[in-house]
């Protein structure tokens, strides 16, 4: 009767991540929505990096980053005393097999001696014939096909963070 008892309790234990809101995926936590179906990212949080700057410096050299990256717009200080600097990213990534353009709402977070990048809104949408594209959708989990499209974001995530070291 034990083993049934820690059989049962491990087959529970197995479905717990796939109830969890958070998912890792490539160095990042995802808030993940299961109520819908697919599941869809609601946010993106990288890891916490620790550089040798006060946050005042911190906050003016990401502000300069991001209005240097391409396919950043709309720099702003999101709020001047937390050091949270925001700006729409947009990416594109064209191939035989898929094509779309994904965007979200790009945040730094910058405190004394360390920043994070976290991303809200993730919508993706795809290129249709002529350049255009379809009518921007949430972007999927991983495991639901979203994984090409946080790829592509994440690319451009790390141009920044490089761009914050120097």
């Amino acid at each position: 009767m034990k083993k049934q008892g820690l059989l049962a309790v491990a087959a529970w234990a197995m479905t717990i991540p796939a109830l969890a809101d958070d998912v890792r995926f490539q160095g990042h936590v995802l808030d993940v929505d299961v109520a819908q179906s697919p599941a869809v990212v609601r946010a993106t949080a990288g890891s916490r990096y620790v550089v040798g700057a006060d946050a005042p410096t911190l906050a003016a050299r990401a502000r300069a980053c991001l209005a240097a990256q391409p396919g950043v717009s709309g720099v702003s200080a999101a709020d001047g005393a937390s050091g949270r600097i925001e700006a729409d990213l947009a990416v594109q990534r064209i191939s035989f097999f898929s094509s779309f353009r994904a965007r979200s709402r790009i945040a730094v977070e910058t405190g004394d001696q360390a920043f994070q990048l976290v991303q809200t809104g993730l919508t993706r949408a795809s290129v249709v014939e002529g350049g255009g594209e379809g009518a921007p959708e949430p972007v999927a989990a991983p495991e639901a096909g979203g994984g090409k499209v946080l790829e592509a974001l994440f690319e451009a995530e790390q141009r920044l963070v490089d761009c914050l070291y120097r």
